[in-house]
Parts: C-alpha cells; structure tokens; sequence
C-alpha cells in the first residue's frame, strides 16, 4: 500500500509602500511504508520552508520605483540580510508617504526647524519622534506645521529662542 503525502508552505514579506512578496510551495509524494511518515513529513518541511526562505531574499521589482537591486548583495557573514528594508532603495525609515515626508522636511527647513524640532513636536502631539509618525498622524503634524506658518511668527519648539517668519518675506 503506498501512501500519499502532500505538503503546502507558504510565506508572505510585507515591503515599504504597502507592498509585498509572497511564495508558496506545494509537494506531492507517494510514502511505501506508514513508519517513515515522521521523517517524511520533517524532511518535505524543512526542504519547502528553506527553498521559499532562500527564494524571498530577493525582492525583484517594487511598484513605482526603479533600480531594484536583489537584496542578498548586502548581506552579513553568513549570507543572510543585514536589515531587509534598509536595502530597498526609497526605504527611508520615515513610516508616513514619501510624499507627507518631503512636505514635512521642506516646510521645517523653510522655517530653520532641526528634525529636533520636529522630534519635539511630535512627542508632543503624539508621543513620539516624526519619524515614526503614521500617515494620521503626519497629517496631523503637517496640519499644525502649516497653520503655524500663517500666524506672523513661529517658534514651532525651536528650543533655540529665536523666532522664525514663515513665508513671509522680511
């Protein structure tokens, strides 16, 4: 009597830009003797789970961004990746939109702001430093940025006293 073994792995790796990757691994085998099932089982396991392992550290292509380089090239001494996501290209460590970023960092250099600054008013608001901020919240945070810079002058937590004039030409 020959028994049939079937065996399913699957991974999913979530990537900066709400992207993600995903392999899944499906394994039929015919077993001749009901003794060796443990084995078998242990050894269909562990060969799908390092053949996907293996096969995610290589990112390919991300939506709406070029020069995608595998991520195994920047890997530590036993071949494995240092840190993911630092190797993504576009991956800055912010957690908002590049987008909300880029306003973000425009409008605290318009107005002299240190990324202390910002930092200060994001663990004021928020409890903590702008990078982390998520997108709500860096809306929230970009809302406050913005309506500081109507009123005349701003100091927008500039532990350094001195007031800065946003847009405004003086």
């Amino acid at each position: 009597m020959s028994l049939k073994l079937e065996a399913c792995y699957a991974k999913k790796i979530g990537l900066p830009g709400y992207s993600s990757h995903g392999l899944t691994l499906t394994l039929t085998q015919e077993i001749a003797d009901i003794q060796d099932i443990p084995g078998e089982v242990h050894a269909t396991y562990m060969a799908l789970q390092e053949a996907i392992d293996r096969e995610l550290q290589v990112v390919g292509w991300l939506p709406h961004q070029e020069d995608i380089k595998p991520l195994h090239q920047n890997s530590g001494a036993n071949g494995s990746p240092r840190n993911r996501l630092a190797t993504v290209p576009g991956y800055t460590g912010w957690k908002c939109s590049e987008k909300q970023r880029q306003l973000i960092e425009r409008v605290a250099q318009e107005n002299g702001l240190s990324e202390d600054d910002l930092n200060a008013l994001g663990k004021a608001r928020y409890g903590k430093s702008v990078r982390d901020l998520n997108r709500l919240e860096a809306s929230g945070l970009i809302d406050e940025l913005l309506d500081n810079q109507r009123q005349p002058a701003f100091n927008g937590g500039n532990r350094s006293g001195k007031t800065h004039h946003i847009g405004r030409n003086q």
